[in-house]
């Protein structure tokens, strides 16, 4: 869903290579209300720039986008930021990126981000540019995208809109995640055509699957020294049930399973992911 080489007149994009995102702007029109008052004027704006964006998702079949208040903040802020800096970009000089300022502003555990940026005169024409430009129509109306926050700034006759969406995992407690990882296994098993494994419980071993997301890593000494003694598999995955492809979860000589998951934001993983370990013996 990358942007791609625009050929729509008055649209400036920015691209990246890790989520998606778009810019459009036009012409300055209105002046700005008194300072006590607009603050809640663009708020409302804010979300009936979601109900237009709703309307588009409700008319293409696509589930409606909830609004989330972390992200509502972290585009405000941004929309405040390009005002000031009277620049229409995606990250500002001395700005995170996408991911690390929407996951410092809400508490939903992401796996996708996308942000949509314009300059206008109204905001239905706002609305109406972003969706007459493929990049920034296909963040609107990506089917994969549930949480949405937008702002709109009125500043010096411009309006700047700031449309931020993501994809929430579930939010799933350790000991859920952790089933849910034993079931994926069953299922492997059954369809191998091999015995069902007994589930071990070890209380030693959620620490394990912490000290990997403490170091941002799936090697650790810990999970080496375990390598000597067990079949080992170790990832991370935003569902815990997708297991990864491995033929020790197949084996008939095996007998016994052990599992445990810490979800964790790491560096790696700013949204958060499952670090997942699993012994087979």
């Amino acid at each position: 869903m990358l942007p791609g080489n625009p050929t729509i007149a008055g649209v400036v994009l920015v691209l990246a290579s890790l989520f998606s995102q778009a810019a459009v702007g036009v012409l300055p029109g209105r002046p700005i209300t008194s300072a006590d008052t607009q603050a809640a004027s663009e708020d409302r704006e804010g979300r009936e720039l979601l109900d237009l964006v709703n309307r588009e998702r409700a008319g293409a079949r696509l589930p409606l986008l909830a609004w989330d208040g972390g992200l509502a903040r972290a585009a405000r802020t941004h929309a405040l930021a390009m005002a000031a800096a009277h620049e229409l970009s995606h990250q500002l000089r001395h700005e995170s990126s996408i991911p690390a300022r929407l996951t410092a502003a809400t508490a939903l555990r992401m796996d996708a981000e996308g942000e949509n940026v314009a300059l206008d005169v109204t905001l239905e024409g706002a609305h109406d540019s972003l969706m007459h430009s493929p990049p920034h129509r296909a963040n609107i109306l990506d089917g994969h995208f549930n949480y949405a926050g937008f702002a709109v700034v009125w500043d010096k006759r411009q309006l700047w809109v700031v449309e931020d969406f993501a994809h929430a995992m579930r939010n799933y407690s350790a000991e859920d995640a952790e089933d849910r990882v034993a079931r994926a296994i069953d299922s492997n098993r059954e369809k191998a055509r091999v015995p069902a494994l007994r589930r071990v419980q070890l209380d030693w071993l959620p620490d394990v699957a912490c000290g990997m997301a403490q170091a941002d890593n799936l090697q650790t000494s810990a999970t080496s020294n375990l390598s000597h003694k067990y079949n080992t598999v170790t990832y991370t995955q935003t569902d815990p049930a997708v297991f990864p492809v491995s033929k020790l979860a197949e084996r008939s000589d095996i007998k016994n399973f052990s599992v445990a998951v810490c979800f964790a934001r790491t560096t790696t993983y700013p949204g958060g992911a499952y670090w997942v370990i699993v012994l087979f013996y």
